[in-house]
Protein backbone atom coordinates (compact mmCIF):
# COMPACT_ATOMS: atom_id res chain seq x y z
CA UNK A 1 0.00 0.00 0.00
CA UNK A 2 2.81 2.40 0.89
CA UNK A 3 4.59 1.54 -2.35
CA UNK A 4 1.43 2.29 -4.36
CA UNK A 5 0.97 5.59 -2.55
CA UNK A 6 4.55 6.62 -3.27
CA UNK A 7 4.11 5.86 -6.96
CA UNK A 8 0.95 7.97 -7.12
CA UNK A 9 2.66 10.86 -5.36
CA UNK A 10 5.65 10.70 -7.70
CA UNK A 11 3.33 10.84 -10.71
CA UNK A 12 1.70 13.97 -9.37
CA UNK A 13 5.11 15.59 -9.12
CA UNK A 14 5.98 15.00 -12.77
CA UNK A 15 6.17 18.32 -14.72
CA UNK A 16 3.38 17.37 -17.09
CA UNK A 17 1.11 16.32 -14.25
CA UNK A 18 1.75 19.30 -11.99
CA UNK A 19 -0.34 21.71 -14.07
CA UNK A 20 -3.17 19.19 -14.31
CA UNK A 21 -3.15 18.59 -10.59
CA UNK A 22 -3.26 22.31 -9.93
CA UNK A 23 -5.65 23.22 -12.76
CA UNK A 24 -8.61 23.57 -10.43
CA UNK A 25 -6.73 25.79 -7.98
CA UNK A 26 -7.30 29.55 -8.11
CA UNK A 27 -5.31 31.07 -10.97
CA UNK A 28 -5.66 34.47 -12.64
CA UNK A 29 -4.22 35.10 -16.08
CA UNK A 30 -3.96 38.52 -17.71
CA UNK A 31 -4.64 38.75 -21.44
CA UNK A 32 -3.65 41.78 -23.53
CA UNK A 33 -5.54 42.13 -26.81
CA UNK A 34 -5.92 44.83 -29.43
CA UNK A 35 -8.40 47.65 -28.98
CA UNK A 36 -10.98 46.02 -31.28
CA UNK A 37 -10.62 42.41 -30.11
CA UNK A 38 -13.05 40.75 -27.75
CA UNK A 39 -12.46 37.16 -26.63
CA UNK A 40 -15.07 37.30 -23.86
CA UNK A 41 -17.26 34.43 -25.13
CA UNK A 42 -14.28 32.12 -25.58
CA UNK A 43 -12.88 33.14 -22.20
CA UNK A 44 -16.15 32.21 -20.51
CA UNK A 45 -16.11 28.78 -22.16
CA UNK A 46 -12.49 28.21 -21.21
CA UNK A 47 -13.11 29.19 -17.60
CA UNK A 48 -16.02 26.74 -17.49
CA UNK A 49 -13.68 23.97 -18.61
CA UNK A 50 -11.07 25.00 -16.05
CA UNK A 51 -12.74 25.79 -12.70
CA UNK A 52 -10.63 28.15 -10.65
CA UNK A 53 -9.00 29.76 -13.67
CA UNK A 54 -9.88 33.40 -14.28
CA UNK A 55 -8.75 35.29 -17.40
CA UNK A 56 -8.82 39.07 -17.29
CA UNK A 57 -8.96 40.60 -20.79
CA UNK A 58 -7.42 44.04 -21.24
CA UNK A 59 -7.83 45.96 -24.52
CA UNK A 60 -4.60 47.85 -25.10
CA UNK A 61 -4.16 51.01 -27.17
CA UNK A 62 -5.60 52.10 -30.49
CA UNK A 63 -2.98 50.57 -32.80
CA UNK A 64 0.14 48.39 -32.96
CA UNK A 65 2.41 51.27 -31.97
CA UNK A 66 0.38 51.77 -28.78
CA UNK A 67 0.68 48.06 -28.10
CA UNK A 68 4.46 48.15 -28.49
CA UNK A 69 4.67 51.14 -26.16
CA UNK A 70 2.60 49.24 -23.60
CA UNK A 71 4.98 46.28 -23.73
CA UNK A 72 8.00 48.56 -23.39
CA UNK A 73 6.48 50.26 -20.35
CA UNK A 74 5.42 46.89 -18.92
CA UNK A 75 8.94 45.48 -19.15
CA UNK A 76 10.33 48.48 -17.28
CA UNK A 77 7.69 48.39 -14.56
CA UNK A 78 7.48 44.60 -14.29
CA UNK A 79 3.80 44.81 -15.24
CA UNK A 80 3.23 42.29 -18.03
CA UNK A 81 0.42 39.97 -19.14
CA UNK A 82 0.49 36.17 -19.13
CA UNK A 83 -0.86 36.08 -22.68
CA UNK A 84 -0.64 38.86 -25.23
CA UNK A 85 -0.97 39.61 -28.91
CA UNK A 86 2.30 40.17 -30.75
CA UNK A 87 3.08 40.76 -34.38
CA UNK A 88 5.24 42.40 -36.98
CA UNK A 89 6.21 45.51 -35.06
CA UNK A 90 5.35 44.44 -31.53
CA UNK A 91 8.93 43.81 -30.44
CA UNK A 92 9.11 40.00 -30.41
CA UNK A 93 12.95 40.08 -30.45
CA UNK A 94 13.11 42.67 -27.68
CA UNK A 95 10.56 40.79 -25.55
CA UNK A 96 12.38 37.50 -26.00
CA UNK A 97 15.90 38.85 -25.54
CA UNK A 98 14.79 40.62 -22.35
CA UNK A 99 13.62 37.27 -21.00
CA UNK A 100 9.89 38.02 -21.04
CA UNK A 101 8.54 36.14 -24.05
CA UNK A 102 8.48 32.33 -23.85
CA UNK A 103 8.66 30.57 -27.25
CA UNK A 104 5.35 28.92 -28.05
CA UNK A 105 7.22 25.95 -29.50
CA UNK A 106 8.24 24.97 -25.95
CA UNK A 107 4.60 24.25 -25.16
CA UNK A 108 3.42 22.52 -28.34
CA UNK A 109 3.77 18.94 -29.47
CA UNK A 110 5.38 18.14 -32.82
CA UNK A 111 1.90 17.32 -34.14
CA UNK A 112 0.52 20.68 -33.00
CA UNK A 113 3.46 22.50 -34.57
CA UNK A 114 2.91 20.69 -37.85
CA UNK A 115 -0.80 21.56 -37.80
CA UNK A 116 0.07 25.23 -38.35
CA UNK A 117 0.44 25.95 -42.07
CA UNK A 118 4.21 26.33 -42.53
CA UNK A 119 4.13 29.71 -44.30
CA UNK A 120 2.31 31.26 -41.36
CA UNK A 121 5.22 30.67 -38.99
CA UNK A 122 7.26 33.18 -41.01
CA UNK A 123 6.40 36.30 -39.08
CA UNK A 124 6.70 34.61 -35.68
CA UNK A 125 10.16 33.09 -35.99
CA UNK A 126 13.18 34.65 -34.31
CA UNK A 127 16.55 33.20 -33.38
CA UNK A 128 15.46 29.97 -35.05
CA UNK A 129 12.54 29.61 -32.63
CA UNK A 130 8.81 29.82 -33.25
CA UNK A 131 7.84 32.47 -30.79
CA UNK A 132 4.10 33.04 -31.09
CA UNK A 133 1.05 31.20 -32.35
CA UNK A 134 -0.26 32.77 -35.59
CA UNK A 135 -3.80 33.96 -35.01
CA UNK A 136 -5.28 36.89 -36.91
CA UNK A 137 -3.66 36.43 -40.32
CA UNK A 138 -4.33 38.72 -43.26
CA UNK A 139 -2.58 39.50 -46.53
CA UNK A 140 -2.62 42.54 -48.83
CA UNK A 141 -4.37 42.36 -52.16
CA UNK A 142 -4.61 44.31 -55.38
CA UNK A 143 -8.20 45.41 -56.00
CA UNK A 144 -8.98 46.17 -59.63
CA UNK A 145 -11.70 48.26 -61.22
CA UNK A 146 -12.40 45.67 -63.92
CA UNK A 147 -14.90 47.90 -65.71
CA UNK A 148 -12.22 50.58 -66.14
CA UNK A 149 -9.60 47.97 -67.05
CA UNK A 150 -11.77 46.57 -69.85
CA UNK A 151 -12.50 50.07 -71.12
CA UNK A 152 -8.74 50.57 -71.42
CA UNK A 153 -8.60 47.53 -73.69
CA UNK A 154 -7.25 44.94 -71.26
CA UNK A 155 -9.00 41.60 -70.83
CA UNK A 156 -7.09 40.20 -67.85
CA UNK A 157 -5.76 41.57 -64.57
CA UNK A 158 -2.00 42.16 -64.39
CA UNK A 159 0.28 39.36 -63.25
CA UNK A 160 3.61 41.20 -63.16
CA UNK A 161 4.84 44.53 -61.88
CA UNK A 162 5.64 45.65 -65.44
CA UNK A 163 2.09 44.88 -66.58
CA UNK A 164 0.61 46.77 -63.63
CA UNK A 165 2.76 49.84 -64.34
CA UNK A 166 1.75 49.85 -68.01
CA UNK A 167 -1.97 49.58 -67.23
CA UNK A 168 -1.80 52.12 -64.41
CA UNK A 169 -0.17 54.71 -66.65
CA UNK A 170 -2.94 54.36 -69.24
CA UNK A 171 -5.63 54.86 -66.61
CA UNK A 172 -4.54 58.39 -65.61
CA UNK A 173 -7.18 60.86 -66.78
CA UNK A 174 -8.27 64.47 -66.44
CA UNK A 175 -12.01 63.92 -66.88
CA UNK A 176 -13.17 67.55 -66.87
CA UNK A 177 -10.13 69.06 -68.62
CA UNK A 178 -9.33 71.41 -65.76
CA UNK A 179 -5.66 70.44 -65.70
CA UNK A 180 -6.02 68.27 -62.60
CA UNK A 181 -5.97 64.48 -62.47
CA UNK A 182 -9.34 62.93 -61.65
CA UNK A 183 -8.48 59.24 -62.12
CA UNK A 184 -5.18 57.74 -60.97
CA UNK A 185 -3.65 54.43 -61.90
CA UNK A 186 -2.71 53.21 -58.41
CA UNK A 187 -3.01 54.05 -54.76
CA UNK A 188 -2.29 52.15 -51.56
CA UNK A 189 -3.51 51.98 -48.00
CA UNK A 190 -1.56 53.81 -45.30
CA UNK A 191 0.38 50.67 -44.29
CA UNK A 192 2.63 51.07 -47.32
CA UNK A 193 5.60 48.94 -46.11
CA UNK A 194 3.23 45.96 -46.36
CA UNK A 195 3.30 46.43 -50.15
CA UNK A 196 6.86 47.65 -50.64
CA UNK A 197 8.59 44.81 -48.76
CA UNK A 198 6.95 41.99 -50.78
CA UNK A 199 7.99 43.86 -53.92
CA UNK A 200 11.54 43.88 -52.56
CA UNK A 201 11.43 40.11 -51.90
CA UNK A 202 9.90 39.51 -55.31
CA UNK A 203 12.72 41.56 -56.82
CA UNK A 204 15.33 39.31 -55.22
CA UNK A 205 16.11 41.59 -52.28
CA UNK A 206 15.84 41.30 -48.53
CA UNK A 207 16.42 43.31 -45.36
CA UNK A 208 18.04 40.34 -43.62
CA UNK A 209 21.27 39.41 -45.36
CA UNK A 210 22.93 36.00 -45.65
CA UNK A 211 25.52 36.95 -43.00
CA UNK A 212 22.79 37.81 -40.48
CA UNK A 213 23.12 41.59 -40.85
CA UNK A 214 20.25 43.91 -41.74
CA UNK A 215 20.50 46.20 -44.77
CA UNK A 216 18.03 48.51 -46.44
CA UNK A 217 20.63 50.37 -48.55
CA UNK A 218 20.69 47.67 -51.23
CA UNK A 219 20.56 47.78 -55.01
CA UNK A 220 17.25 45.91 -55.01
CA UNK A 221 15.57 48.32 -52.60
CA UNK A 222 16.74 51.33 -54.59
CA UNK A 223 15.38 49.78 -57.80
CA UNK A 224 11.94 49.20 -56.26
CA UNK A 225 11.84 52.75 -54.88
CA UNK A 226 12.91 54.10 -58.27
CA UNK A 227 9.97 52.34 -59.93
CA UNK A 228 7.61 53.81 -57.35
CA UNK A 229 9.11 57.29 -57.71
CA UNK A 230 8.67 57.04 -61.48
CA UNK A 231 4.96 56.30 -61.04
CA UNK A 232 4.63 59.31 -58.74
CA UNK A 233 6.50 61.56 -61.17
CA UNK A 234 4.26 60.45 -64.04
CA UNK A 235 1.15 61.28 -62.01
CA UNK A 236 0.08 57.65 -61.71
CA UNK A 237 0.07 57.68 -57.89
CA UNK A 238 -1.46 60.62 -55.99
CA UNK A 239 0.79 62.30 -53.46
CA UNK A 240 0.06 61.35 -49.84
CA UNK A 241 -3.59 60.40 -50.23
CA UNK A 242 -3.35 57.00 -48.54
CA UNK A 243 -5.92 57.72 -45.85
CA UNK A 244 -8.60 58.17 -48.52
CA UNK A 245 -7.27 55.48 -50.88
CA UNK A 246 -10.12 53.02 -50.30
CA UNK A 247 -12.80 55.68 -50.61
CA UNK A 248 -11.20 57.00 -53.81
CA UNK A 249 -11.16 53.51 -55.32
CA UNK A 250 -14.77 52.94 -54.33
CA UNK A 251 -15.69 56.19 -56.08
CA UNK A 252 -14.01 55.12 -59.31
CA UNK A 253 -11.00 57.40 -58.92
CA UNK A 254 -8.25 54.78 -59.28
CA UNK A 255 -7.72 51.66 -61.36
CA UNK A 256 -5.75 49.70 -58.77
CA UNK A 257 -5.75 49.69 -54.99
CA UNK A 258 -3.26 47.91 -52.73
CA UNK A 259 -4.91 47.31 -49.37
CA UNK A 260 -5.67 44.60 -46.82
CA UNK A 261 -7.90 41.78 -48.03
CA UNK A 262 -9.80 42.21 -44.78
CA UNK A 263 -11.50 45.21 -46.44
CA UNK A 264 -13.22 43.15 -49.17
CA UNK A 265 -16.71 43.24 -47.67
CA UNK A 266 -16.51 47.01 -47.09
CA UNK A 267 -15.37 47.65 -50.66
CA UNK A 268 -18.10 45.47 -52.17
CA UNK A 269 -20.76 47.07 -49.99
CA UNK A 270 -19.71 50.63 -50.76
CA UNK A 271 -19.26 50.10 -54.51
CA UNK A 272 -22.67 48.42 -54.56
CA UNK A 273 -22.39 47.21 -58.14
CA UNK A 274 -21.36 50.56 -59.64
CA UNK A 275 -18.51 48.76 -61.38
CA UNK A 276 -17.07 45.27 -61.54
CA UNK A 277 -14.31 44.50 -59.03
CA UNK A 278 -11.44 42.05 -59.37
CA UNK A 279 -9.01 40.90 -56.70
CA UNK A 280 -5.53 39.61 -57.35
CA UNK A 281 -2.22 39.53 -55.48
CA UNK A 282 0.45 42.19 -55.18
CA UNK A 283 2.38 41.91 -58.42
CA UNK A 284 5.25 39.52 -58.88
CA UNK A 285 8.62 40.50 -60.32
CA UNK A 286 11.19 37.70 -60.35
CA UNK A 287 9.04 35.59 -58.02
CA UNK A 288 5.65 35.92 -56.37
CA UNK A 289 5.88 37.03 -52.75
CA UNK A 290 3.12 38.09 -50.38
CA UNK A 291 3.65 39.58 -46.95
CA UNK A 292 1.72 38.30 -43.97
CA UNK A 293 0.06 40.97 -41.92
CA UNK A 294 -1.05 39.50 -38.68
CA UNK A 295 -0.70 39.11 -35.00
CA UNK A 296 -0.11 36.05 -32.91
CA UNK A 297 -0.75 34.96 -29.35
CA UNK A 298 2.27 34.82 -27.06
CA UNK A 299 3.12 33.49 -23.62
CA UNK A 300 4.97 35.66 -21.13
CA UNK A 301 7.17 34.82 -18.17
CA UNK A 302 5.48 33.72 -14.97
CA UNK A 303 5.25 30.51 -12.98
CA UNK A 304 5.43 27.25 -14.92
CA UNK A 305 1.82 26.52 -14.00
CA UNK A 306 0.61 29.84 -15.41
CA UNK A 307 2.70 29.47 -18.56
CA UNK A 308 1.31 25.97 -19.11
CA UNK A 309 -2.27 27.17 -18.61
CA UNK A 310 -1.61 30.13 -20.93
CA UNK A 311 -0.52 27.69 -23.62
CA UNK A 312 -3.68 25.68 -23.01
CA UNK A 313 -5.77 28.81 -23.60
CA UNK A 314 -3.91 29.59 -26.83
CA UNK A 315 -4.45 26.00 -27.97
CA UNK A 316 -8.14 26.41 -27.14
CA UNK A 317 -8.38 29.61 -29.19
CA UNK A 318 -7.10 27.89 -32.35
CA UNK A 319 -9.95 25.36 -32.37
CA UNK A 320 -12.21 25.93 -35.41
CA UNK A 321 -15.26 26.74 -33.30
CA UNK A 322 -13.33 29.44 -31.43
CA UNK A 323 -11.41 30.84 -34.40
CA UNK A 324 -14.68 31.43 -36.22
CA UNK A 325 -15.91 33.49 -33.25
CA UNK A 326 -12.79 35.64 -33.09
CA UNK A 327 -10.02 35.89 -35.69
CA UNK A 328 -12.16 34.41 -38.50
CA UNK A 329 -15.38 36.18 -37.53
CA UNK A 330 -15.11 38.65 -40.43
CA UNK A 331 -14.20 38.01 -44.09
CA UNK A 332 -10.56 38.54 -44.99
CA UNK A 333 -8.39 36.80 -42.38
CA UNK A 334 -7.09 33.38 -43.33
CA UNK A 335 -7.36 30.02 -41.58
CA UNK A 336 -3.88 29.18 -40.34
CA UNK A 337 -4.05 25.53 -39.26
CA UNK A 338 -4.70 22.39 -41.26
CA UNK A 339 -7.49 21.55 -38.82
CA UNK A 340 -9.21 24.84 -39.61
CA UNK A 341 -8.77 24.25 -43.34
CA UNK A 342 -10.46 20.87 -42.96
CA UNK A 343 -13.45 22.39 -41.18
CA UNK A 344 -16.51 22.59 -43.44
CA UNK A 345 -18.03 25.59 -41.65
CA UNK A 346 -14.86 27.63 -42.03
CA UNK A 347 -14.10 26.62 -45.60
CA UNK A 348 -17.66 27.33 -46.75
CA UNK A 349 -16.86 30.99 -46.20
CA UNK A 350 -14.12 30.86 -48.84
CA UNK A 351 -16.32 29.68 -51.70
CA UNK A 352 -17.15 33.15 -53.05
CA UNK A 353 -14.71 34.38 -55.73
CA UNK A 354 -13.12 37.06 -53.54
CA UNK A 355 -12.32 34.97 -50.48
CA UNK A 356 -11.32 32.11 -52.76
CA UNK A 357 -8.81 34.47 -54.41
CA UNK A 358 -7.46 35.42 -50.98
CA UNK A 359 -7.07 31.80 -49.90
CA UNK A 360 -5.28 30.93 -53.14
CA UNK A 361 -2.54 33.45 -52.31
CA UNK A 362 -1.58 31.82 -49.01
CA UNK A 363 0.89 29.53 -50.77
CA UNK A 364 2.96 32.60 -51.67
CA UNK A 365 3.25 34.08 -48.18
CA UNK A 366 6.85 35.04 -47.55
CA UNK A 367 8.79 36.94 -44.98
CA UNK A 368 12.14 37.17 -43.31
CA UNK A 369 11.22 36.28 -39.76
CA UNK A 370 11.04 39.04 -37.21
CA UNK A 371 14.10 41.21 -36.61
CA UNK A 372 15.09 43.74 -33.93
CA UNK A 373 14.91 46.52 -36.55
CA UNK A 374 11.36 45.76 -37.78
CA UNK A 375 9.83 48.87 -36.23
CA UNK A 376 12.60 51.10 -37.62
CA UNK A 377 12.24 49.63 -41.12
CA UNK A 378 8.45 49.99 -41.08
CA UNK A 379 8.36 53.56 -39.77
CA UNK A 380 11.20 54.76 -41.98
CA UNK A 381 9.61 53.28 -45.13
CA UNK A 382 6.40 55.15 -44.28
CA UNK A 383 8.40 58.38 -43.92
CA UNK A 384 10.46 57.74 -47.04
CA UNK A 385 7.44 57.02 -49.25
CA UNK A 386 5.83 60.24 -48.06
CA UNK A 387 9.00 62.11 -49.04
CA UNK A 388 9.07 60.43 -52.46
CA UNK A 389 5.46 61.36 -53.11
CA UNK A 390 6.27 64.97 -52.22
CA UNK A 391 9.47 64.93 -54.31
CA UNK A 392 9.92 62.01 -56.75
CA UNK A 393 13.44 63.31 -57.57
CA UNK A 394 14.52 62.72 -53.98
CA UNK A 395 18.10 61.47 -53.51
CA UNK A 396 17.37 57.82 -52.72
CA UNK A 397 21.00 56.92 -52.00
CA UNK A 398 21.16 59.61 -49.34
CA UNK A 399 17.85 58.57 -47.76
CA UNK A 400 18.68 54.86 -47.70
CA UNK A 401 22.09 55.64 -46.22
CA UNK A 402 20.44 57.69 -43.48
CA UNK A 403 18.06 54.85 -42.59
CA UNK A 404 20.89 52.32 -42.70
CA UNK A 405 22.88 54.42 -40.22
CA UNK A 406 19.88 54.48 -37.88
CA UNK A 407 19.57 50.69 -38.12
CA UNK A 408 23.31 50.19 -37.54
CA UNK A 409 23.33 52.52 -34.54
CA UNK A 410 20.39 50.68 -33.02
CA UNK A 411 21.99 47.26 -33.48
CA UNK A 412 25.26 48.50 -31.94
CA UNK A 413 23.36 49.45 -28.79
CA UNK A 414 21.05 46.41 -28.84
Amino acid sequence: MKKTLCVLLSLLLLPGMTSLAQADEAMTLRLWVRYDDDFSACIADFEALHPGVKIIQEQVGNNYDDLLAKYNTGMQSNDMPNIGVTGQRNGIPQLYDAGWLLPIENYLTAKEMDDVVENFWTRYTYDGKRMSMPFSCTIPGCYVNLTMLHELGYENMPETLDELCEMARKAVKDVDNDGLTDIYGLNTGADIPWYILPMLWSHGGSIRQADGSYHIDTKEMKEILTIYAGLVKDGVIPANQHKTAREDFQNGKSLFLFISCATTSKILTNVNGAFEIGLTSIMKDQTKSIGLGAYGLSIFKDTNEKATMSAEFIRFMTLPENAIRTCLAKPGPLPFTKTQMADETIMARYEDPYNKAVLAQSDYIQGEGVTPVDAIVWNEIVTLMSKIEADPDLDLDKELSRIQTEMDDYMMMY
